[in-house]
């Protein structure tokens, strides 16, 4: 992983990310408290035991992104792809979800 992927801080809380390249970013331990990840690409990102509370992950891709123990309390991931991602031990209170149908 680059260097340009790494984070400078480890406090990013209210930072405006929308759109990002964040693939395979290490981003454990971050604090993204309110932050815009609207349409950012999070695949394959380490999120372990960040802080996303509040966090606009709109149509953010979190496939096969990593997010146990993360903080996502009132994040808003509607329209997020969550495929094959590991949200074990996550905290998923009041989060913002689209509506699941059942299809068969």
């Amino acid at each position: 992983m680059s260097d340009a992927k790494q984070p400078k801080t480890r406090n990013l809380s209210h930072a405006n990310l929308a759109g990002s390249d964040l693939a395979e970013a290490d981003l454990h331990e971050v604090n993204l408290r309110h932050a815009t990840l609207r349409n950012a690409d999070l695949s394959g990102s380490d999120l372990t035991n960040a802080d996303l509370t509040g966090a606009n992950l709109r149509n953010a891709s979190l496939q096969d992104a990593v997010a146990a123990h993360a903080n996502l309390e009132g994040a808003d991931l509607r329209g997020a792809n969550m495929e094959g991602a590991n949200l074990r031990g996550a905290r998923l209170d009041g989060c913002l979800t689209d509506e699941l149908s059942e299809t068969s």
